[in-house]
């Protein structure tokens, strides 16, 4: 079992928001973007912090490409 215990992002482009189904065994995640941001690819990391000593924290790495 690994229970999600915060989520961190690497800047203000994207927010996530962590819903638990079944606590340290099913999560979902719902991403979305800032309304104002400008055409152009953007990238974040998010950092799920757990409470796991061998799988302290992992790593999503989030892209996305806003069009004109």
């Amino acid at each position: 079992l690994i229970r999600i215990l915060e989520i961190r992002g690497s800047n203000d482009t994207m927010t996530a928001k962590l819903n638990v189904l079944a606590s340290g065994r099913r999560y979902t995640l719902q991403i979305r973007s800032r309304l104002d941001l400008p055409v152009g690819i953007h990238r974040q990391t998010l950092t799920l912090i757990t409470d796991n000593q061998q799988t302290p924290e992992l790593k999503l790495e989030l892209e996305l490409e806003v069009t004109p």
